[in-house]
């Protein structure tokens, strides 16, 4: 599957960098739009991999499997020493809101059964066919498991009820580039034309916090 992925300048001018380094504790988000979207179930069974990071490595596998794909699993891939993508909450896969903080202060686990017998189960707070977020961490260095990179996705859960089947649908997906950096849920790289130019600089720190609170409640 190819990936468009829209990344956050790292050649942002010195003095627009600092200003905006001061106004916000995170680093480079990679952000993979809506045009990434991909869905696994739906009366089709089989396995799909997700590369969470567009670097070759598979982070999760999303599988499919019982009478119409009535099974839907997520399983990290090959556990902790070959990259891992897991989403947060131990035993359970849950729906967060916006600005929720995936940090290493969260509990994570590498395996769900989301949907068994067409019913939701390792899933908390989602309805179907209505979508929401959960966080994940994963690994990009299978030599060196320590470093965690934490992100968020945008999903749709399926139960038995929907008319074409029981399914996922991954709409949009993000990860902090710094390892160990946490990631507010929603957390998108900020446009060129903020983070660039005088304009960044007209608006000072307290003008890019204000416009990063109306962009995330927009």
């Amino acid at each position: 599957m190819f990936l468009n992925k829209t990344k956050q300048s790292k050649a942002a001018a010195a003095t627009v960098t600092s200003l905006i380094a001061a106004s916000s504790a995170q680093g480079i988000i990679q952000y993979f739009d809506t045009s990434n979207e991909f869905s696994v179930g739906f009366g089709s069974t089989g396995t799909t991999l997700w590369n969470v990071d567009d670097n070759g490595t598979v982070d999760g596998i999303w599988n499919v499997g019982g009478s119409g794909g009535s099974i839907i699993n997520l399983y990290g891939s090959g556990g902790y020493l070959n990259g891992l993508a897991n989403p947060i909450m131990t035993s359970r896969l849950s729906n967060v809101p916006v600005n929720y903080t995936v940090s290493a202060s969260k509990q994570f686990d590498d395996q769900f059964t989301l949907i068994q017998g067409n019913a939701f189960d390792d899933l908390s707070n989602f309805n179907s066919a209505v979508s929401g977020y959960f966080g994940f961490h994963f690994i990009t260095d299978p030599f060196n498991p320590g470093p965690k990179q934490y992100g968020w996705a945008r999903a749709t859960f399926y139960n038995g009820t929907n008319p074409g089947g029981s399914g996922v649908t991954i709409h949009e997906w993000a990860y902090e580039d710094t390892p160990d950096q946490a990631i507010q849920v929603g957390a998108i790289p900020e446009p060129a034309a903020v983070a660039t130019g005088l304009g960044a600089l007209a608006l000072g720190a307290a003008g890019l916090r204000r416009w990063r609170k109306a962009k995330r409640t927009s």
